[in-house]
């Protein structure tokens, strides 16, 4: 939160280095007494209700739905609010708080258009917050709100020239010399902004899967490498026509977000077709650097539905918001669900495929002179089956829980699979690999594992060395912020799902020396994570 701007640090005393947080203009927009709060705004637009339409996206496109929320609630959203009167008031106090801001600039920088009107009628004016101030702030303008009946039901103007009208826009709007019709999109203040921005910013990633559950990045790449046209890819998809537009919208939010672009279909015409971008190659299915089936995993309802109860959790005693969820741990849930497991463990290797070509191609130095390799939780092989190939007097093990390594084979003489747990004890070898595991775990867990390592590898002058992979958290801000985030949105997922965390380097050491290691070197080669060689 203090990276994304609701919150800065502050010297807690001007002689100490002892640091406090404080409230930033952003986070001030969240208090409930602040007249200008958009806390109602925040907590209805993140609420299940309207979020979970954005999961049937996809489904939606194929199908005659108007929209995603009829294809998820079976009901208009106004039908809904109509038939749920707790959500119902929810979103007027949501609809409400939003106004408010936009209203004290409309009647004090705005007083010239109002100036000669006699009525007016606020279409689609909610629980009358916009219309309220305006009647004050002119009291012979006389001024009417016109919604639908339930929305109004029970309201009553507290001013001689403020009235409620209920009906149906398309139906007729009542006579007056003016119509407001204000629209969501006015400009607002730069900290609102930044709240909104991060209201929807789950927004981008629903739509990306969207896209991909289409099968978008492989109609385009499948064109014989000329542009798609935005009814070529309506004809592809065999969607209803009448989704045209929203297609056309879905993408242009696409290209905005760098996953596709647009390019002239013939030079000497302006007609544009979309065509994949580097970031959309990765998404291809037949990509052997595809990460794909990593973003399926990582935004699969399973993950996800964590994020929701984090609130509840921090008051609770479970160990991680994904047991608050699912009743139990990760690697548990993973165990007991052979078809997430399946999928989970095929997300980890097409994420190993990147950082193995580079591990074995750039840092083929730190496999020199070793006779033995134990690949600790290293899934179904991935990345150790490269090392092998590349390294073919290199014996390598992959060690990972019974029910992963099952009925797995090395493919080479010097690849082999053992099934246990690290936290008892780990086959010895020259050197140990922990490719993205120490993340996964808290404090204490990590130095277990890495004492484990350091019963099982060789001594210092034989070699031996652990060598890890994982993120090396830029706390002294050198890196691109967008790398940044990233890592310190890896650091969220870990602590909601499995209870873990993403380190900075000092943390990193502190693991190293508490657990029995001499010193270390980190080189960060890896994009956002780097390679460290721990030695004894």
């Amino acid at each position: 939160m203090v990276h994304s701007g609701f919150f800065a640090l502050r010297k807690v005393h001007e002689d100490e280095q002892e640091e406090g947080y404080v409230l930033t203009p952003s986070s001030k927009f969240l208090l409930k007494d602040n007249p200008t709060s958009v806390l109602p705004f925040l907590l209805v637009q993140l609420d299940q209700v309207l979020m979970e339409p954005f999961n049937l996206m996809s489904e939606w496109f194929k199908g005659s739905n108007v929209t995603p929320f009829e294809t998820t609630h079976k009901c208009s959203m106004w039908n809904y609010a109509n038939e749920n009167p707790n959500f119902n008031v929810a979103f007027n106090e949501a609809m409400s708080s939003d106004s408010i801001m936009v209203t004290r600039l409309l009647v004090t920088e705005c007083k010239v258009a109002f100036q000669g009107l006699g009525s007016l009628v606020d279409v689609g004016g909610g629980t009358e917050t916009t219309t309220k101030a305006i009647a004050e702030t002119f009291p012979d303008l006389k001024c009417t709100v016109f919604y639908q009946p339930h929305v109004i039901a029970d309201l009553e103007g507290n001013t001689k020239n403020l009235n409620y009208i209920g009906g149906d826009m398309f139906d007729g709007i009542p006579k007056a010399q003016a119509i407001l019709l204000k629209e969501e999109g006015m400009e607002m203040f730069q900290a609102q902004a930044h709240i909104w921005n991060h209201i929807f910013s789950f927004i981008r990633s629903m739509s990306l899967r969207c896209v991909v559950e289409l099968g978008i990045p492989e109609i385009v790449n499948n064109n014989h490498n000329q542009p798609i046209t935005l009814s070529e890819l309506v004809t592809k998809l065999a969607i209803p026509h009448q989704k045209t537009d929203h297609l056309y919208r879905l993408m242009r939010l696409m290209v905005h977000s760098g996953f596709f672009a647009l390019q002239k279909v013939h030079k000497d015409e302006q007609e544009e077709g979309y065509v994949l971008t580097p970031c959309s190659k990765f998404l291809l299915k037949d990509n052997p650097k595809s990460i794909l089936p990593f973003l399926l995993v990582e935004l699969d309802q399973v993950f996800m539905k964590p994020f929701d109860l984090m609130s509840e959790w921090f008051k609770g005693n479970d160990v991680t918001p994904f047991e608050t969820t699912h009743k139990f741990s990760l690697w548990n849930y993973t165990n007991e669900n052979p078809n997430f497991n399946v999928a989970f463990n095929e997300a980890m290797s097409s994420d190993s495929l990147m950082v193995t070509r580079l591990l074995v191609t750039e840092c083929k130095v730190v496999f020199q002179g070793l006779g033995s390799l134990v690949d600790v939780g290293g899934g179904i092989g991935t990345t150790t089956k490269a090392i092998a190939e590349t390294f073919p007097d290199l014996k390598c093990t992959v060690f990972d829980l019974p029910h992963v390594v099952a009925d797995l084979e090395g493919n080479t003489k010097n690849l082999d699979y053992v099934g246990g747990d690290m936290f008892d004890g780990i086959p010895k070898a020259h050197a140990v690999l922990l490719k993205w595991i120490l993340h996964d775990w808290n404090d204490e867990e990590c130095i277990q594992i890495l004492k484990r390592c350091r019963e099982a590898i060789s001594s210092r002058d034989e070699g031996g060395k652990v060598m890890i992979i994982d993120m090396v958290v830029d706390d002294k801000h050198k890196g691109e912020n967008k790398t940044i985030e990233t890592q310190l949105f890896f650091d969220m997922v870990m602590m909601v799902n499995v209870g873990g965390k993403e380190r900075i380097q000092k943390e990193w050491e502190e693991l190293f020396f508490r657990s029995g290691f001499s010193h270390y070197k980190i080189t960060h080669i890896l994009g956002l994570r780097s390679l460290i060689e721990v030695y004894p």
